[in-house]
């Protein structure tokens, strides 16, 4: 048996990217006015008061069942589940992309390993924001020792832009089960050089604020760190970038022709699949389909590409559109959570309008908000 070690997922949050019209002299560090503060706490508490920790019991049963699994959450000091109903449904849409069998076949190999079945926690962020790296978030973790997945969520006093409910993260951590399942069964240093060798000669960084990197090859900044956090890296954004708006297939194939580094990559983990699952069709459709996800989304007047669209189709994270308030020195008029971007529309004061992303990414557009 290798060594074991916990793998932290130290995904860097974007920091505030105001495009378009935005004034390059802008102020942003002021949090809206008390007004709005009180209001958006006090709706948080009275919803949890009005009885929503049996809707969550109720969904934390039924997600067991159907993944073979555990979910865990933190309580409130005055009783009340730390997460809502919301953040079940993003976690049973994400893992159903691994589908329901192969979840309880991965929570299977977990209990012969450590005497516990795969464990999904969700936990307030023992982590405050700038003490690890600048401009950096720790959103999750996987202890192999304990099978246990830790997804870190802001609470009332955390000043982060993206929690560790979103799709990725939750998608990155199971990466890292999924992995060192393989690398035990297939074996660490076999699955290591193969992977390795599909870089094409780059190397890791060791860096988490190396600011450059080659889409061809990675697929995101933190996927430069290591060998490992790359596969989990790779692993997550294929899985989950598959709607319009989300698609990097335009660096999974060469300029010149060909498939890229990046791309053998995603080949690589496809065929891993079915080396370890019975049933694993169905797995291996919804992770094919990146190869297919339009890159652009065209909403209103805006044209979005990226992985700041995770949120597509889901419930927004809790407590996050605080944070993002805080950093824009606004007066908010109205605010809207719009599904099919995965963000907030927002209107200032002044009638200026924004759409803010869950992790920082935002824009500013003139004329009528879509």
């Amino acid at each position: 048996m290798r060594r074991m070690k916990i793998l932290s997922a130290l995904v860097v949050a974007l920091l505030i990217a105001l495009s378009l019209a935005l004034p390059a002299s802008a102020s942003i560090p002021q949090i809206p006015n008390s007004t709005h503060r009180s209001v958006y706490r006090f709706d948080y508490i009275t919803a949890a008061a009005a009885g929503l920790n049996a809707g969550v019991e109720q969904r934390r049963a039924e997600l067991e069942q159907k993944y073979g699994i555990h979910i865990r959450y933190d309580v409130d000091h005055d009783g009340a589940a730390s997460i809502g109903t919301g953040a079940l449904a993003t976690l049973d849409a994400v893992l159903g992309y691994f589908t329901p069998s192969a979840m309880r076949e991965l929570s299977n190999y977990w209990l012969s390993q450590t005497g516990s079945r795969l464990t999904i926690s969700f936990v307030y962020s023992p982590f405050q924001r700038y003490t690890h790296q600048i401009g950096g978030e720790v959103l999750g973790s996987f202890n192999p020792s304990t099978a246990v997945i830790e997804l870190y969520i802001p609470s009332f006093a955390d000043n982060v832009f993206i929690s560790g409910e979103s799709p990725l993260t939750i998608m990155h951590e199971l990466g890292h089960a999924f992995h060192f399942m393989v690398a035990d069964l297939y074996g660490e240093d076999r699955l290591r050089r193969q992977w390795e060798a599909l870089n094409d000669g780059a190397v890791y960084t060791g860096d988490i604020n190396a600011s450059e990197f080659d889409p061809f090859t990675f697929v995101s900044q933190y996927s430069t760190f290591s060998y490992e956090e790359d596969f989990a890296e790779t692993f997550a954004h294929a899985f989950v970038r598959h709607n319009a708006g989300q698609g990097f297939s335009n660096y999974m194939t060469l300029p010149q022709g060909g498939i890229s580094p990046l791309g053998r990559k995603v080949n690589f983990i496809e065929r891993l699949f079915p080396l370890y699952f019975s049933n694993s069709g169905e797995m291996v459709q919804n992770f094919r389909r990146v190869w297919y996800a339009p890159i652009f989304l065209d909403y209103g007047r805006m044209r979005l590409s990226g992985d700041y669209t995770q949120y597509i189709g889901f419930t927004p994270p809790r407590f996050v559109m605080r944070s993002l308030l805080g950093k824009l020195n606004l007066e908010l008029e109205s605010y809207q959570w719009i599904t099919q971007i995965g963000g907030w529309i927002i209107t200032d004061a002044n009638g200026m309008n924004y759409a803010i992303f869950p992790g920082g990414t935002a824009f500013v557009f003139r004329g009528q908000a879509p």
